[in-house]
């Protein structure tokens, strides 16, 4: 009796090669249970599963639509991480908390940029950092109605810029310094008016400012 699976086909040059043809492979432990699957799914997506002791899914690698996926599940079978490339060329890694809900997501973009995004308990955006390809890299901190109350700016190496907005998403402080040497410090009220600049241009004494509502200078020297 033959009991080699396989079944001999010509390949193009004549020569036999040797390949296996099914619907679903099974991979089974000592005591039978399953442990990893590899099938094609009703949307004829290939895929691969693995499965913990307890029958769990614990790993599922697919294609959807030509485009590779993988998730990670934890023993209650929460999908906590999910690794994918999209049509339009992005590559992201999404971390999930135990409730399933989005916390951490990380990818490229199409065209070359990098991001970081931190997710509140109810996938609210709450900090990101990014950087593209022209050298411009930032980070923003959110407050937990989604607007930004902390701006850092990298300029490709030319300057470096910080600013402050007060919870009603005014601005409130904004902090500069430029490679050639400048250094500013702007305080706005909350109509977004400049009332207090403090400065160093390269070369120049310092200058310290103090405006009225209307602009007009109070002090300064």
């Amino acid at each position: 009796m033959n009991h080699n699976p396989t079944i001999p086909a010509k390949s193009s040059r004549g020569k036999t090669a040797r390949r296996i043809v099914a619907g679903e492979f099974i991979l089974t432990d000592l005591s039978g249970r399953p442990r990893a699957t590899l099938g094609v799914d009703d949307q004829q997506h290939p895929v691969f599963s693995m499965f913990g002791p307890t029958g769990n899914v614990g790993v599922t690698i697919s294609m959807e639509a030509g485009l590779p996926r993988i998730l990670l599940r934890d023993e209650a079978e929460i999908t906590r991480a999910v690794i994918a490339i999209e049509a339009d060329g992005a590559a992201h890694v999404t971390l999930r908390d135990r409730a399933g809900k989005d916390r951490l997501m990380l990818g490229t973009g199409d065209e070359g940029e990098a991001g970081i995004q931190i997710l509140g308990p109810e996938g609210e955006p709450r900090a990101e950092i990014s950087t593209g390809l022209d050298g411009e890299t930032s980070l923003v901190l959110l407050g937990g109605d989604g607007e930004p109350r902390v701006t850092a700016l990298v300029l490709d190496s030319e300057s470096t810029i910080l600013a402050i907005d007060d919870p009603a998403g005014n601005s409130a402080i904004m902090l500069g310094a430029t490679a050639d040497g400048d250094r500013k410090i702007v305080v706005t009220d909350t109509a977004g008016r400049p009332r207090v600049f403090a400065g160093i241009e390269a070369g120049e004494e310092p200058t310290l400012g103090v405006f009225d509502e209307e602009g007009d200078s109070e002090i300064g020297e």
